[in-house]
């Protein structure tokens, strides 16, 4: 049956509830321009599921320009290993969330804006004293429209949650809850739907 699927040009999911997480990338974000991701997260495990499931599916972290790593030393600092991908911002100057805003608007910034970046993860462990405004990426959608942005929520306290994910569906930007590796499957199934299937 899946071997049927594939012919008639179809992907297949793993389970039934990625058919419909799944279609939001497809609905929403742009056609993938590669294989290659900018992360930007807290130190945690998230940011090593993530990279571990990258690899399985095919895809790399981006390896950012010098000129984009010495803005991210110089902005953001952090524990960013010396490439500046992934951005881990932990620990910050300032445990506020406007101090975590910044971080995430000027990251996002950075890495979207450079060439070797062709899409955005965004790892956010939500909690109230680190909680911002998610509209902050509507004006990063306006300025880089033709890159994808999926944000992951990591052990996000209920109520900063649903506030993400009601901004984050306005914006048009697929969220996933604690699933890291399905943020990431995604992201692989939308670059083979476009690169093997719908070939232009």
């Amino acid at each position: 049956a899946e071997e049927s699927l594939k012919t008639a040009g179809g992907l297949a999911v793993q389970n039934y509830i990625e058919l419909f997480e799944f279609s939001k990338l497809f609905l929403w974000l742009p056609k993938p321009g590669g294989n290659k991701l900018g992360i930007i997260g807290p130190s945690s495990g998230a940011i090593l599921l993530i990279v571990r499931e990258m690899r399985k599916q095919g895809l790399s972290l981006a390896k950012p320009s010098q000129v984009s790593q010495d803005l991210i030393s110089m902005k953001i600092g952090g524990s960013t290993c010396e490439y500046g991908n992934p951005v881990d911002y932990w620990p910050p100057k300032k445990f506020i969330g406007t101090e975590i805003c910044t971080i995430y608007y000027l990251g996002s910034e950075i890495l979207l804006n450079d060439d070797d970046v062709d899409g955005l993860i965004l790892a956010l462990e939500f909690f109230q004293e680190i909680e911002f405004d998610f509209y902050i990426f509507s004006k990063i959608k306006e300025k880089f429209p033709n890159k994808p942005i999926i944000t992951l929520l990591i052990q996000a306290e209920q109520e900063g949650a649903k506030r993400v994910v009601d901004i984050a569906t306005e914006l048009k930007i697929p969220v996933f809850e604690n699933e890291v590796e399905r943020a990431v499957r995604g992201y692989a199934m939308l670059l083979k739907y476009y690169k093997d299937i719908k070939k232009e």
